[in-house]
């Protein structure tokens, strides 16, 4: 849960009868009834997480997004309580959503985040406030970012995109060894044109040829991902790593473990890119086709 990083806190104890919990700018108000007894309730605003941070550090969000966890966990009240986010007057191009963060049934340590509300009335961005009903505790932010990134900032916060790979490969002269590299990146860096994104350009600029580009797969960002080649007469040490999801949604994620590999002209094989699961089957992602051909330098011009 965020309380790991959190930096400020206040408590309360709340009786039947109701009472009012203040941190920062967020009020948490409990009327009489909506607790079934006293309860001592702990707001955490935490403003040290590294994925909000990263938010801001990649330009999706406009502000740092106020991230307040509400204690005891998993809380449920009888009736609804009201939560208020008070805030500045918002930037033109900018919209504010409420997200809810709740822990993962399948690993109680992981939070997936939803979204609550879509936009702020009209009316409540020029009191410079929004309030919602809750109905128990858990993880809530407040994100101001520009019209249309939302699905992008939920990919981030739940380490799950959908991505594309490309296998590249280069041959020095005169040699029996190759350099391959793989290019995973998100669907949202995909977009652009070959020449914007940095590390498909860089890789034509180090004379890479494009071996073959994977079709979109969701990856999982806090899973393992393995790479393995498949050449003949080539035996190959399985590379494991972690993908950066910020270099990820960036410029593009860069693995170039298997540089001088010796295989003799033309090589002809494949790059398989495997998902790792602690609790189930490893998923295979992408299996790229490597042949090489006689080619001087590929230009990059538009998408591939």
């Amino acid at each position: 849960m965020v309380s790991k990083h959190y930096s400020r806190s206040t408590r309360k104890l709340i009786t039947e009868d109701g009472g009012v919990i203040k941190i920062d700018d967020i009020i948490l108000s409990i009327a009489a009834g909506c607790l079934a007894k006293s309860t001592e309730i702990t707001l955490i605003l935490d403003d040290q997480n590294v994925v909000f941070k990263s938010l801001l550090d990649l330009g999706l969000v406009d502000a740092a997004p106020r991230v307040v966890e509400c204690l005891p966990d998993g809380l449920k009240f009888v009736k609804p309580a009201d939560l208020t986010f008070r805030f500045e007057k918002p930037i033109s191009d900018s919209e504010r959503f409420v997200l809810h963060g709740s822990t993962s049934n399948c690993d109680d340590q992981d939070t997936v985040w939803e979204l609550m509300i879509d936009d702020i009335k009209e009316k409540s961005a020029l009191q410079g406030l929004v309030k919602i009903k809750i109905n128990g505790f858990c993880i809530y932010s407040l994100i101001l970012a520009k019209r249309g990134w939302l699905a992008r900032i939920l990919c981030h916060l739940n380490h799950s995109f959908t991505c594309c790979a490309y296998a590249f490969y280069r041959r020095l002269p005169s040699m029996d060894t190759i350099d391959i590299s793989v290019v995973i990146m998100s669907d949202f860096v995909d977009e652009r044109a070959v020449d914007e994104i940095r590390q498909l350009k860089n890789h034509y600029d180090e004379h890479y040829i494009k071996a073959e580009k994977g079709m979109d797969k969701r990856v999982h960002t806090k899973c393992f991902l393995e790479i393995s080649l498949d050449f003949p007469g080539l035996e190959s040490t399985p590379f494991k790593f972690k993908i950066d999801q910020a270099e990820l949604d960036k410029d593009g994620y860069v693995v170039d473990h298997f540089n001088g590999i010796a295989v003799h002209k033309p090589a002809k094989g494949k790059v398989r890119i495997t998902e790792l699961h602690e609790s189930s089957e490893n998923e295979v992602l992408w299996t790229l086709n490597v042949c090489e051909r006689e080619v001087i330098k590929e230009e990059p011009s538009g998408k591939l």
